[in-house]
């Protein structure tokens, strides 16, 4: 069957590949399938074999798709652009088993333009807003030239791909991916099977790939030296089982990088220390298999870093790279280093310095390094006294008293000093001035003597308070001891603390965990109901001499008469006891089916700091200039 098409509509009407064809309806013209092969061989947009040798490759069945198309009869034209990236994006469809995706986005629709293949979906903020993201593809949004006129040829063309979490399955095509010119933003992340490697050829990159986002795949092989061939803004490849070293081309071929997030792989070697890039912002290595013995200078090039985690990497050893964050009055070259993550490895020292320096430091992690010793660096911690939010030297082997200059480093709300070898004594009374603490742990410590009221009754904002394992004495009597009334979890286990329990525990009015197991208590005044906190969920109480037979306590969130404090048992959730035999034997299937440690679920410590991919509570991609609008109603299944 011939058909003719008029002269006028073929030279001055709109593109067959424009929306406003026929009246919103593509115009399909079928081609012959030998005759689409032959073009795409002929323009090498994809391999002779891929296209020929099998029915069932990405590629053969892509072409197949693009017998509905008519076959550009100018190379040069919009309508080959056009044909090219709806064929490239079809290779991509198939390649990651798209007929299986949990979304389908409205791709691979002969009578649809392949900038309609998307969705709007719901996504709710931490504000209670809600907003809707484009997921699938993004075009251009156009140009106007010089002559005022509309620009068809750069509004068409695919700028972005979003398909997170959307059961992608597949290797990448990315020689395919190349022919998509203006592809700017290509985020892929958490599709686990996705598989394959990245590109060694710098022409299979997107030539103006700005984003990279492939973290929870599961990519192989090495990054290679042709990744810097791509104008990379950010690279994060998080969690993926990625091998070998880091290519020196991503720190010396340019200074466009700003990200680069490779977390949780298996790579090797040394990280550059020295660079030419100079607007690199954030720089996550942790929880790899990196072999290097850090200096006082390294990575002080990185003037422009505001977050540093090489964390979890047990072979990078050497002392704390002091220079990355600390700058005098009189040096020019401001460090703007604000996160500095080294829990996890081999560090041995934290050198001090000299009084009069300065840093933008917030957040300093340096637990689980039991080979760190010597003094703690006084002077280096008063560098951060208008701007330390979070520290954590736990599982630490510094020497000498405590601190006490910690209570000048006013801005502090995360405090960890747990299991580490300062000189026994009692909580400095210095850190009474640390209003602003929300977590603090002195847990095994070596801290001794009475506890008292000036200590915590100014810090009005503690929601933990963690004195496990240590020697704390005396009694904890309501006239003594003042605990804030914002306390959600208190730990005074493992002492040996005297005398009755006051009542005023019982009466946090937001307490939920209280933990008093192995003391020396002889007593407890348990207040009438209405002046007992209805948020107790776990009370721990054995191996303490109490006589409390007419008791009536809260356990477990339960209310519960004449307990008996011989308990038996014992589980990570729980430990409760129980007047009953059936009783006991709901708490062990209870704790059997919970066996999460009881902290875990309150917070993890070690992930206060906000990522680059989490600002203000809101998925990174928001902050890429993607289209978004009011969201009401969104069917995530929409189809055409």
């Amino acid at each position: 069957m011939i058909i003719i098409i008029p002269a006028t509509l073929l030279l001055f009407g709109p593109s067959p590949f424009s929306s406003s064809w026929n009246d919103g309806q593509r115009f399909t013209v079928r081609s012959d399938m030998e005759d689409v092969q032959d073009y795409i061989i002929k323009n090498q947009y994809s391999s002779f074999k891929s296209i020929y040798t099998s029915v069932d490759t990405p590629q053969y069945k892509a072409a197949k798709f693009m017998t509905y198309e008519r076959i550009p009869y100018n190379d040069d034209s919009f309508t080959s652009v056009a044909w090219k990236e709806r064929y490239a994006v079809t290779v991509f469809y198939y390649a990651l088993s798209g007929t299986s995706w949990k979304y389908h986005y409205k791709f691979v629709y002969p009578n649809r333009d392949v900038c309609q293949w998307y969705v709007f979906r719901s996504l709710a903020s931490d504000t209670g807003t809600s907003s809707a993201v484009k997921f699938g593809i993004t075009c251009g949004r156009g140009n106007y030239g010089s002559s005022g006129g509309y620009d068809p040829d750069e509004y068409h063309r695919v700028r972005r791909i979003l398909l997170p979490d959307n059961d992608l399955k597949g290797t990448i095509p990315w020689r395919e991916l190349s022919l998509l010119e203006n592809l700017d933003f290509l985020a892929l992340y958490i599709n686990s099977e996705i598989s394959g490697t990245l590109p060694e050829k710098e022409e299979y990159w997107p030539p103006s790939l700005a984003l990279l986002e492939l973290s929870h795949t599961s990519l192989e092989g090495t990054i290679p030296e042709s990744i810097s061939s791509a104008p990379l803004q950010m690279i994060s490849l998080e969690y993926n089982q990625l091998t070998g070293t880091l290519p020196s081309t991503l720190f010396t071929s340019s200074d466009r990088l700003v990200d680069l997030l490779l977390k949780k792989n298996y790579l090797t070697g040394t990280i550059p220390d020295r660079i030419k890039n100079t607007n690199l912002r954030y720089l996550y290595l942790e929880d790899n298999l990196f072999e290097q013995e850090l200096t006082a200078s390294s990575f002080s090039d990185f003037t422009t870093l505001i977050q540093l985690d090489l964390s979890d990497n047990p072979s990078l050893g050497g002392i704390v790279p002091i220079d990355a964050f600390l700058y005098s009055d009189d040096n020019d070259r401001i460090r703007n280093l604000e996160v500095l993550d080294l829990h996890g490895t081999n560090i041995t020292a934290f050198p001090d310095t000299t009084s009069n320096v300065e840093s933008n430091v917030t957040f300093l992690a340096l637990h689980d390094n039991r080979n760190l010793r010597g003094t703690f660096p006084v002077n280096a911690l008063l560098s951060m006294k208008n701007t330390l939010q979070h520290l954590d030297i736990t599982s630490t082997s510094f020497v000498g008293n405590m601190p006490t200059s910690l209570g000048l480093v006013s801005e502090l709300e995360y405090l960890f000093m747990a299991d580490t070898d300062f000189t026994p004594g009692p909580i400095p009374m210095e850190y009474s001035s640390l209003t602003k603490l929300t977590d603090f742990s002195l847990k095994h410590s070596r801290r001794t003597g009475t506890l008292s009221s000036e200590i915590f009754e100014q810090m009005k904002s503690l929601i933990l308070l963690d004195l496990d394992s240590n020697d704390f004495t005396g009694t904890l009597l309501s006239n003594d001891v003042m605990f804030p009334t914002s306390l959600e979890y208190l730990l005074l286990n493992r002492n040996n603390f005297t005398g009755e329990v006051p009542s005023s525990l019982f009466s946090l009015p937001k307490l939920k965990l209280l933990l008093l197991d192995e003391n020396s208590f002889t007593g407890l005044n348990i207040p009438p109901d209405n002046m007992m906190t209805n948020e107790l969920q776990y009370l721990f109480l054995q191996n303490n001499p109490l006589l409390l037979d007419d008791a009536d306590i809260s356990c477990g969130g339960k209310k519960k008469e004449k307990w008996e404090f011989d308990c038996t048992i014992r589980c990570p959730c729980c430990d409760c006891c129980h007047p009953t035999d059936q009783e006991q034997q709901k708490e062990k299937e209870f704790c059997e089916d919970n066996t999460v440690d009881w902290l875990a679920q309150y917070k993890d410590p070690y992930l206060f700091y906000q990522r680059p991919v989490l600002r203000n509570g809101d998925p990174y991609y928001l902050f890429y200039d993607l289209d978004i609008i009011n969201a009401t109603t969104i069917d995530d299944n929409e189809e055409p």
